[in-house]
């Protein structure tokens, strides 16, 4: 099998799986977010005076390298990437899902990155639910919990769960 790892980098697709610009130039060559990029230093600051539950899953501090702090960085700051955008990933989901073709996210990079309680995975023994609607509605992301979740992810699996289906064709073809 082929596996993947990576820094919590937010990769961000349109409809069509095209990457969307992440930069206030517009340049389409700057279209992820990577970990050291701290321009949502703020967001993070306001995440965390809300002392929210979910943040003791992430230590009690979010930090401006993780995921949602970034996507409400987007949303304050390049409104029109943030409404064109249909999948905001994990780069370790994102390649999981390039070469895959299957959108399942890793409870690993969910939990790590994002603030899922995993522990609700674990729980309810798999099923699709886990992502907390407070935390978003009270850190001004309550686009996504309004959408039930689709651009974040709605199935994650636990580490090193084989995805269905193996690589894809196209990705049997670019990697030989």
């Amino acid at each position: 099998g082929v596996g993947f790892d990576a820094t919590c980098s937010l990769v961000v697709l349109d409809a069509e799986d095209n990457p969307l610009s992440v930069s206030p130039s517009g340049s389409m060559e700057q279209n992820i977010i990577v970990w050291m990029d701290h321009r949502a230093t703020e967001q993070a600051e306001r995440i965390n005076l809300t002392r929210h539950e979910v943040l003791k899953f992430v230590g009690g501090v979010i930090s401006p390298e993780m995921e949602t702090p970034k996507i409400l960085w987007l949303k304050e700051n390049l409104p029109e990437t943030f409404h064109c955008a249909r999948r905001f990933m994990d780069l370790a989901d994102f390649l999981s899902y390039r070469a895959t073709g299957n959108d399942t996210r890793s409870l690993c990079t969910t939990v790590c990155k994002w603030t899922f309680p995993g522990h609700r995975l674990a729980q309810e023994k798999g099923t699709e639910t886990g992502w907390d609607e407070s935390f978003f509605r009270a850190v001004g992301l309550e686009d996504l919990a309004n959408e039930g979740f689709t651009r974040i992810g709605q199935r994650i699996r636990p580490m090193g769960e084989t995805l269905p289906h193996g690589l894809s064709a196209r990705s049997g073809v670019e990697l030989g």
